[in-house]
């Protein structure tokens, strides 16, 4: 279903840039704030503003929120080339034809251009984060796939796929994403695990990983703790005591130690919080 929206959205992009140079704005029903901008642009050549018209209605009819198409299709003097801005604009086309959230990828692009950040730099930025966003959106599936039980919410589990997707971008590995998967298995065994239950054992990975803890560690003890069946509020409990633990001048290194010697010996989440 989403292979077939995006093959629409394609076909309708082909046939918008396939208008007589110059006719594009006039063949539209509306003008839009948006479309204005591009036919003021004079950095466009006559091409490249017939293919801008084009990315916009594909945008709005992927229903990508004005200040998404603000940040793709800007009122201020453009920082980059027009070939730079519509190779970002099929980014976050590709990915919304997909059904995918394009929440991270504009916002990347946005904080991009509020830091003058060099075009190769930002155009990296939003590659990358769509590519984390298609990750997270695959393992996702794969978990469900596994049996880890889904929210039966698509807008909650859209919410969890844009947190695992920052998690990979502040530095959670794709082996370590595999091995909690891993463990997600072990913990079905005796229980049922949501999709919830993994997000929050990545999300404590990743902020343990952040304070200096050794990833092997975090990995070790998130692990462990979901294999074991903590809910997901008690292991982002011990995340939130490490990082207390840390910022008050105490090994977060050392404290993840103790907590995953608690947890080795099936000690509960109330007991961790006297540790």
């Amino acid at each position: 279903m989403k292979h077939r929206r995006y093959a629409a959205v394609l076909f309708a992009l082909s046939a918008l840039i396939m208008l007589p140079v110059g006719s594009s704005l006039a063949q539209h029903s509306g003008t839009s704030a948006h479309d204005l901008r591009i036919e003021q642009d004079k950095s466009l050549s006559d091409a490249e503003r017939a293919s801008m018209h084009a990315h916009l209605q594909a945008c709005t009819e992927l229903g990508l929120a004005d200040d998404q198409l603000d940040v793709l299709f800007p009122q201020h003097e453009p920082q980059y080339s027009a070939a730079a801005r519509l190779r970002m604009q099929e980014r976050v086309i590709e990915l919304a034809g997909e059904g995918l959230s394009v929440d991270l990828v504009c916002d990347k692009i946005g904080e991009g251009m509020m830091k003058h950040a060099p075009e190769p730099q930002i155009e990296l930025a939003a590659q990358r984060m769509g590519e984390y966003v298609g990750a997270a959106h695959h393992y996702m599936e794969s978990a469900r796939e596994d049996g880890v039980s889904g929210l039966g919410d698509p807008v909650a589990e859209q919410h969890l796929e844009r947190g695992l997707a920052m998690n990979m971008w502040r530095g959670l590995h794709h082996d370590e994403l595999d091995d909690l998967r891993t463990r997600a298995r072990e913990r079905m065994q005796d229980g049922d695990c949501t999709l919830t239950d993994v997000a929050a054992a990545a999300e404590t990975v990743t902020e343990l990983k952040e304070i200096g803890v050794d990833g092997g560690l975090a990995m070790s003890l998130c692990g462990d703790a979901l294999a074991e069946g903590y809910a997901a509020e008690h292991m982002r409990g011990m995340g939130h005591m490490a990082m207390y633990a840390d910022m008050n001048g105490e090994s977060g290194t050392e404290f993840c130690e103790r907590l995953h010697e608690q947890i080795q010996a099936h000690a509960g989440f109330e007991h961790m919080q006297g540790t």
